[in-house]
């Protein structure tokens, strides 16, 4: 629950996977890359696909339809709503923060990936009501979220939301430590 008598302050978010849930899209396309219907978790996904011969390209294949169509079908995460309202009407600023490069590669049709995702935060009411439009960023790269936005990175809790994945460096391929982890966005009663 949000204290109301703390200070205000800005909370940053990362965009997908966070404040996008993209599981009712990963069902459709999973089916179109020939996948048993077990495999409908993005983790199951990327698993089943590289295990595949090009198993790396159909999985980047998979994700650059994913963060373009997909964005159709993907809907506010659960609780994050309420949790956005909570911290604007308790006098938070809310930011984006995410990576999420210009376009898609080459190979996969250079598909802009920032403007779908910029129709979808104003669609679902997150922009401008939530979050000013001049609060999302979207970065090239992990590296440049720290570099651009220093004053806000290093100074947070750092929570990692992705319930559905592993958070072993086997599964991710980089180590996630001092995260908090959480599975909901729901706010308490």
């Amino acid at each position: 629950m949000v204290d109301s008598t703390a200070s205000s302050g800005i909370v940053g978010f990362d965009l997908d996977n966070t404040l996008i849930n993209y599981q009712p899209a990963i069902r459709d396309l999973a089916r179109n890359f020939g996948l048993p219907a077990e495999a409908f978790t993005q983790a199951r996904v990327r698993t089943e696909l590289r295990q595949r011969a090009s198993g790396e390209d159909l999985w980047q294949e998979f994700q650059a339809c994913l963060y373009t169509d997909g964005l159709q079908q993907a809907l506010p995460a659960e609780g994050s709503m309420k949790l956005l309202h909570a911290l604007r009407d308790h006098g938070f600023e809310v930011c984006i923060i995410s990576h999420k490069t210009t376009h898609t590669q080459e190979r996969f049709g250079a598909r802009d990936l920032r403007s779908p995702a910029s129709d979808w935060l104003r669609k679902h009411g997150l922009v401008p009501a939530l979050i000013a439009e001049h609060s999302v960023f979207f970065e090239e790269n992990q590296a440049a979220k720290v570099v651009t936005h220093p004053g806000l990175i290093g100074n947070v809790r750092m929570i990692h939301y992705q319930p559905e994945l592993s958070f072993s460096s086997e599964t991710t391929g980089h180590q996630i430590i001092d995260f908090e982890k959480i599975a909901s966005w729901v706010i308490p009663s």
